[in-house]
């Protein structure tokens, strides 16, 4: 199984984190676009502790994730960080206490699951740029998405429902 699998599926991944998520189950957590964890949850990359390297992308994403200088202290130390670090440093999207954790995936899965099917995979793909591509060939991309933007019927809903202050009915198309 690879994180990358993760990451070029069209929807959002959801990570949801109760416990550890160290090596292979931290690398899984940064394929995802999202992380909710909670207060138990912890992150590490401890395979320099066996005298090895991240191999499922970890010294790829972490840097992009949180920065080289964090990255570089969770792989080059094996030592853990705690549910809160991870938010401080934006791996983490949000943490709760343990019985929160379906509801605060349900109420972000609800809250994409609101808007375009389409754009929401657009935008997945435009984001995901920034691990392939330099910035202007990048941004090249997104505009290119985003004047397609207007050709679609959920943007024409979408403004339909803003300017008659009512909630769209997006159809991904």
């Amino acid at each position: 199984f690879s994180p990358t699998l993760l990451e070029k599926l069209p929807q959002p991944v959801i990570a949801a984190v109760d416990g550890m998520a160290w090596g292979m189950g931290s690398e899984i957590a940064q394929g995802c676009d999202f992380r909710i964890c909670t207060t138990r949850a912890s992150f590490s990359q401890p395979e320099i502790n066996l005298g090895i390297i991240p191999g499922g992308g970890g010294s790829q994403r972490l840097p992009r994730i949180v920065g080289k200088a964090k990255a570089m202290q969770i792989i080059m130390t094996g030592s853990p960080i705690t549910a809160e670090e991870a938010y401080k440093w934006g791996l983490a999207n949000e943490v709760v206490a343990p019985e929160e954790l379906d509801r605060a995936v349900q109420k972000l899965t609800k809250k994409i699951t609101e808007k375009s099917p389409l754009m929401i995979r657009w935008a997945k793909e435009c984001v995901n740029l920034v691990l392939d591509h330099d910035l202007l060939p990048g941004i090249d991309k997104e505009l290119t998405q985003f004047c397609k933007t207007f050709n679609t019927y959920d943007s024409k809903e979408g403004t339909a429902a803003f300017l008659e202050k009512r909630k769209p009915k997006f159809i991904g198309k």
